[in-house]
């Protein structure tokens, strides 16, 4: 797996499996995200403009593709194999192909997650 320089990723990215993992050079990834193996974040095609924005605390599952300029919000999982060519928003969960939402987290915000309060500080 390679990084390219101007990739944006925020602290504590967490990429346990790295095969396969490719990345378009713009793509921004926020904290605390998790990617599995297979994973792809980037452009619809070549000469399309415009790749993923990811918040913090995102899950992408194995053999995910997420393509487009859309914004996967804070907290979110991407189920594996699944294709996300549009916003999804924080706390959601999307599966298939196309992605759709399957559940949502609406009682607690990202920011209130026990979980991660401790990385805080």
């Amino acid at each position: 797996m390679r990084l390219n320089v101007r990739t944006k990723i925020g602290p504590g990215l967490l990429i346990a499996h790295s095969g396969g993992i490719t990345l378009h050079p713009d793509v921004v990834i926020g904290s605390h995200c998790d990617l599995a193996h297979h994973v792809t974040i980037g452009a619809r095609g070549a000469g399309q403009s415009g790749v993923p924005r990811l918040g913090d605390g995102v899950y992408v599952g194995t053999n995910a593709v997420i393509i487009g300029p859309i914004m996967v919000g804070d907290g979110a999982r991407i189920a594996a194999n699944s294709l996300v060519n549009r916003d999804v928003p924080a706390g959601a969960t999307v599966m298939g192909v196309p992605a759709r939402i399957v559940k949502r987290r609406d009682d607690v915000t990202f920011a209130q997650r026990e979980d991660l309060a401790h990385e805080a500080g």
